[in-house]
């Protein structure tokens, strides 16, 4: 039973995501939605970029203390 219900569920939901296709395929605003999927992929590429060299920074930063913090305690 858990098995057949299982399956039910996979094609349900197989169905809405072809039916969202399809829709979205010959939707009149596709073109709409493409440009804003596209800036909003841009935006967090950017902001994700910024994180990693935030991210970078901090360890240079981290890593140049700890060698000055060494050298001056030996």
């Amino acid at each position: 039973m858990k098995d057949s219900s299982k399956m039910i569920a996979a094609m349900l939901v197989g169905a809405a995501v072809g039916g969202a296709v399809a829709w979205f395929l010959t939707s009149d605003k596709k073109e709409e939605m493409l440009n804003d999927l596209t800036d909003t992929a841009e935006k967090v590429k950017k902001e994700f970029g910024d994180v990693i060299d935030k991210g970078r920074q901090f360890v240079e930063d981290l890593t140049g203390k700890s060698d000055s913090t060494s050298s001056n305690n030996s």
